[in-house]
């Protein structure tokens, strides 16, 4: 009997899996485990007699919407040559999977690293390939799904996922957070111009094999202001607990203007913006800890990330230099 507080499904799985297999084309199920990390989809890693594939089943607070237009993203990413696992299609043509009044979609499972077990930041060519598929992402045309855009992860939210996160903070923490949503604050978003982004490129979401470098986990995909994946890349992505935000700021955008050209305001306020995204992992983490039904692992480790960011920028005589 199997039961997530994920998924709205009480019973034997494997069946499920097996209908899966079959609907795709990829043979016989020999084996499946699940993907421990992550915070919102439930993730399979299963073995057929054709190979190796991951079977991500949308979770249940997904409205049909929400999934329709995960659907539409991992569409548009796979049209668009981002480098990501294939994503395979049903015999009937679709990529999504409807059983047992779940939502699924199969790729093939990539064998690799991610930059969290391999303990590292990308070196300069695995920064130089990350900062062109991000000009390739910001380039796809999908329509702002509103839906989306209150979520407490999004940095545009900042005050009212504070509001919830604020009582669980400790007195440093709050007297950080306060500082940087001040100088969040200053930014005219409204003026940045917005694209489609990833927005949660940190080190779990990019997978290292011996010859190829693969982005993945588009849920939170969406249109926010352009920036927002280099702001993630500076603060989480590059992190190294030596360099602060405005010390790798330079760096990246280096590497994105040899693809697409950054305007002055999103280079003015990307160290900030980034600031801004620092401090939303460490509240959202927070809120999540405390006032979410579903745990995963590495909620701590997420919650000292915006942390250390917050201390090394605030910490750093060299930024008001």
């Amino acid at each position: 009997m199997y039961q997530s507080e994920r998924l709205s499904f009480t019973g034997y799985l494997i069946p499920v899996i097996q209908r899966a297999c079959a609907a795709y084309g990829v043979g016989d199920l020999v084996a499946f485990v699940p993907i421990e990390t992550g915070c919102e989809d439930y993730n399979l890693k299963i073995e057929t007699t054709s190979g190796k594939y991951v079977l991500k089943i949308l979770a249940n607070f997904r409205t049909p919407a929400e999934e329709l237009h995960y659907i539409n993203v991992l569409e548009a990413v796979r049209d668009a040559g981002v480098a990501h696992p294939r994503v395979l299609n049903t015999n009937n043509g679709g990529i999504a999977f409807l059983d047992s009044g779940m939502r699924m979609i199969l790729m093939e499972y990539v064998d690799g690293r991610d930059f969290f077990a391999l303990s590292r930041v990308p070196n300069d060519t695995e920064l130089d390939f990350i900062c062109g598929q991000i000009a390739k992402i910001n380039k796809i045309k999908i329509p702002e799904f509103q839906d989306m855009a209150f979520g407490y992860w999004n940095v545009e939210n900042m005050h009212k996922t504070f509001n919830e996160a604020r009582k669980f903070l400790n007195p440093s923490d709050t007297k950080l957070v306060t500082r940087a949503m001040g100088e969040f604050d200053t930014i005219p978003v409204d003026k940045l111009p917005r694209a489609f982004c990833h927005r949660d490129m940190i080190k779990t979401n990019f997978i290292k094999t011996d010859k190829n470098l693969f982005v993945i986990d588009f849920s939170a995909g969406n249109v926010y202001p352009k920036i927002y994946d280099l702001a993630v890349v500076i603060y989480a992505l590059m992190f190294d607990g030596i360099h602060s935000i405005p010390e790798i700021t330079k760096k990246v955008v280096g590497f994105y203007n040899k693809y697409e050209k950054l305007t002055d305001i999103e280079i003015e306020f990307l160290p900030k913006f980034s600031l801004g995204c620092a401090t939303m992992e460490l509240i959202g983490s927070v809120r999540w800890k405390y006032l979410s039904n579903q745990k995963i692992r590495e909620i701590d480790d997420l919650i000292n990330l915006g942390r250390q960011n917050l201390n090394l920028y605030f910490n750093n005589p060299k930024i008001y230099q």
